[in-house]
């Protein structure tokens, strides 16, 4: 699954996309070659031409080697992923806020403003190559901010998903998510 995270204006988006049906981020118990050593990570990156395997563990490190160092089983499932692992770094998301029209309500003893918010989401495919099938699982969090510039509350308010089914090589395609209403309760004062 690719994964990213974008904050902005108390409304965090989370989403994921689904490459053709496979998950990308995965963990998988990689073993060597003689079978004296296993570990659990995440592959991240093969280069063909060098023979190279990058995988990330579950404390965040990323580590290097040959592939040759692999069990045979290991071997044959970088090779399988291999493609799906250049369309995964091919494929670049971005989120913009669309922020729709306010709506002020004033009654004692509070001030209330919804405003409703969603994101334009846009993949763009830098590679040659036409993507088909991508899951998109989106989350919308509406995260309070103090003024402290610390993150407080924080609550899951929309959920979604789409299925795009070509992003085109060079291309670029959006989407909207749904539209949350987002709404503020302020101490009424004065006259209004």
């Amino acid at each position: 699954m690719h994964r990213r995270i974008l904050y902005k204006s108390g409304l965090l988006i989370a989403f994921g996309v689904t490459f053709g049906g496979f998950a990308q981020a995965e963990l998988r118990k990689f073993t060597s070659k003689d079978g004296s050593k296993s570990f659990e990570a995440e592959l991240t990156q093969y280069v063909p031409n060098e023979k190279m395997v990058e995988v990330r563990r579950e404390s965040g490190k990323v580590v290097k080697f040959k592939m040759a160092v692999l069990s045979e089983d290991d071997q044959k499932f970088v090779l399988k992923r291999a493609p799906l692992l250049k369309v995964a770094k091919d494929l670049k998301v971005g989120a913009r806020i669309k922020i729709g029209k306010k709506e002020i309500v004033k009654a004692k003893p509070t001030k209330r403003t919804t405003i409703p918010k969603s994101y334009r989401v846009t993949f763009r495919n830098t590679s040659n190559l036409k993507m088909e099938d991508l899951d998109v699982e989106y989350e919308l969090h509406w995260v309070r901010d103090n003024g402290s510039g610390r993150k407080g509350e924080e609550k899951i308010v929309a959920k979604g998903s789409t299925l795009v089914s070509v992003v085109l090589p060079r291309q670029e395609l959006s989407f909207n998510t749904d539209s949350v209403k987002i709404l503020y309760k302020e101490p009424f004062g004065g006259t209004g």
